[in-house]
């Protein structure tokens, strides 16, 4: 594992330390998925295959709320 510190800039850009973008293969103009997760975030080179690794990540989050259907169901409600 590897850990390195990040410097949020004053345009709200991150600069990515050599090691990790080096790590990485990460290069200027590429695109990279964040996820918050609690407290912490991850950071994943993207790549279309990617969205695949995201399907059920926000399962979790619904569970207070009786699930995702349930909570569609009550905001869809609250509509009318």
């Amino acid at each position: 594992m590897i850990s390195e510190k990040a410097t949020v800039m004053q345009n709200n850009t991150i600069c990515i330390p050599k090691k990790l973008r080096q790590k990485l293969n990460i290069k200027p103009k590429d695109k990279l998925m964040m996820i918050l997760k609690g407290d912490s975030m991850q950071v994943k080179k993207y790549s279309p295959t990617i969205l695949k690794d995201l399907v059920g990540i926000g399962k979790e989050a619904y569970k207070s709320y009786g699930g995702g259907e349930a909570y569609l169901r009550k905001e869809r409600e609250s509509w009318n």
